[in-house]
């Protein structure tokens, strides 16, 4: 893991990251405000990264007791208006799926991404599952990156929709090997969006909770 990479602001460098440090860095570009997780591989690296850098970007991080606390801190962030990010591994959705089921039709009003990461062939895991059905039987839109790059990229874009609609339902990342795998990519500018998360998180305190 390469935290210098993660942490490098320089527009428009083209870097070698893996898949799960991607993801980690576009949370970052797309100025997550909370993290929570439960790490399991093949989800590990992208929590162990944003928790290394958390305090250089201002962001909270949290390792949870388990999958549905994770779901439900991040959704109560969301709920409050701030963009945030679960993280788990496939079957951690079953922990979660009281609270999964649930914000899928209580909608929130910041940016919620939850990020499932199945393994196909159970390379390390106890099973086997594609959690896509899970999320069909929940109604909730799913994003499925064929590389790492697309999976960085979803991350920004849910967030820059969350931004000018509030209350829509909350997206679901499935990323199963792409993060495993080394692969080039553009960085973009990191200040603005630190400034940026600054005053989002200003703004926030002493508001009351949405209805």
């Amino acid at each position: 893991m390469s935290l210098d990479t993660v942490k490098m602001d320089s527009p428009g460098k083209e870097v070698f990251m893996l898949g799960n440090e991607m993801i980690a860095r576009g949370a970052i570009e797309a100025g997550v405000s909370v993290v929570a997780c439960y790490p399991g591989t093949p989800s590990s690296e992208i929590s162990d990264t944003l928790a290394a850098v958390s305090k250089d970007f201002g962001f909270q991080m949290e390792y949870s007791a388990n999958e549905k606390v994770a779901l439900e801190v991040a959704a109560g962030a969301a709920i409050a208006g701030a963009n945030s990010l679960a993280i788990m591994k496939h079957v951690g959705l079953n922990v979660a799926s009281d609270a999964f089921f649930s914000l899928a039709y209580t909608g929130v009003s910041g940016a919620l991404v939850i990020i499932v990461c199945d393994d196909p062939f159970m390379f390390s895991s106890q099973t086997e599952e594609d959690t896509r059905i899970i999320a069909e039987c929940a109604n909730m839109p799913v994003l499925d990156p064929t590389n790492a790059v697309e999976a960085k990229e979803m991350i920004k874009e849910i967030t820059g929709k969350r931004e000018k609609k509030a209350r829509e339902a909350i997206d679901k990342i499935r990323s199963t090997h792409t993060v495993k795998v080394a692969t080039k990519t553009d960085i973009e500018a990191l200040q603005e969006k630190i400034d940026a998360l600054t005053a989002k998180i200003d703004s926030l305190k002493g508001e009351e909770t949405p209805e």
